[in-house]
């Protein structure tokens, strides 16, 4: 995780400021001979105190610091971003929604026109161009309601994707039974 690594790096660089001990301790033979037989051992305890370094500790804290805030405006940003994604997509899924439901209204009407146009032909009180102009007006109802599906079922799986969740086509079909 960045954010985690950018704070453990402020962490750190805040630690520059305290004083720092170090302990050692040494053991071993010292002699002019093969076999040495002359024992030697050491122990030491250091403490280092930093008195000024021209500003340089603090200026890695100020830069640690502005990484952390960049990490975390990343973050915030990323997230803004999908929350828009998602509302987006639920608006558009809206927008689907209510023109296929626009749509089934016109094919209705268009379906009747094509009912009362062929009774009409029937009857004599209509000719055949009369009867191929309202044809003509289904099909292109039709075809608007087909378009109006397919671009809510394409809504739908953008919406499904910006929410996070996998949408299978059996989901699909179920997703526009239960929608409009």
């Amino acid at each position: 995780d960045r954010i985690a690594a950018a704070q453990n790096q402020v962490k750190s660089a805040k630690s520059t400021f305290g004083p720092k001990v170090y302990a050692e301790a040494r053991y071993g033979l010292e002699d002019t001979t093969f076999f040495p037989k002359d024992k030697n051992w050491m122990t030491g305890l250091y403490l280092q105190i930093p008195l000024f370094d021209g500003h340089l500790r603090s200026k890695q804290v100020a830069q640690s610091e502005a990484q952390l805030r960049a990490q975390q405006a990343q973050v915030q940003h990323l997230l803004l971003k999908v929350q828009e994604e998602v509302w987006t997509a639920h608006t558009q899924l809206a927008e689907a929604r209510e023109t296929l439901a626009a749509t089934e209204a016109v094919l209705q009407h268009a379906r009747e026109s094509m009912r009362l146009a062929a009774e009409r032909y029937r009857e004599g009180f209509a000719t055949t161009n009369d009867l191929l102009d309202t044809e003509a007006d289904l099909v292109r109802a039709e075809g608007a309601h087909t378009q109006a599906r397919w671009n809510y079922l394409s809504a739908g799986s953008t919406f499904a994707r910006a929410r996070g969740t996998i949408v299978g086509q059996s989901t699909s079909l179920t997703y526009i039974k239960k929608e409009p």
